[in-house]
């Protein structure tokens, strides 16, 4: 599947007999985190949210829900949690989503191995940036945007 709808990534999925390798834990956390960022999003641009969470925490040999919620606490993002909020409970479709992502083999990421993630218009809603000074800010920081899925920019090392 190519991830491009819900209902094909959600049909491949329940056509799986084995059971997700990710922890239930990581489930809520990518689904809190898709919510979070992406409540008002498309499904692609949630499915490329959940695909980031799970490169990044992959590249860092860490579970996602460490990467995401240091300790035990959901929230939104600050200096304990650094890459994204989980402040929002999840919706059905949000972990339907994750589930569905974190099932699937690595050769299905339409986002190439994306670590990072941005939806400019909230990032400059958020911290007064234009939007070429946050893509500056992001330069600085050694992330390169690789792609889009809607309005979500993919960021690649």
């Amino acid at each position: 599947p190519t991830g491009s709808s819900t209902q094909t990534v959600i049909g491949y999925v329940d056509s799986l007999k084995e059971k997700s390798v990710y922890p239930e834990s990581d489930i809520e956390a990518v689904s809190r985190a898709i919510e979070s960022s992406t409540s008002t999003g498309s499904v692609n641009e949630q499915q490329a949210v959940a695909w980031v969470l799970r490169n990044r925490a992959k590249k860092l040999e860490t579970t996602i829900k460490d990467m995401l919620c240091p300790g035990t606490t959901y929230g939104p993002r600050d200096s304990s949690r650094p890459f994204c909020s989980t402040q929002m409970k999840p919706s059905s479709r949000s972990t339907a989503i994750a589930k569905a992502i974190l099932q699937l083999p690595d050769n299905a990421d339409p986002t190439h191995g994306a670590i990072d993630f941005w939806l400019p218009d909230a990032q400059v809603a958020q911290n007064g940036l234009t939007v070429e000074e946050a893509r500056e800010k992001l330069a600085e920081a050694g992330l390169k945007i690789s792609g889009t899925i809607g309005r979500v920019e993919l960021l690649h090392v």
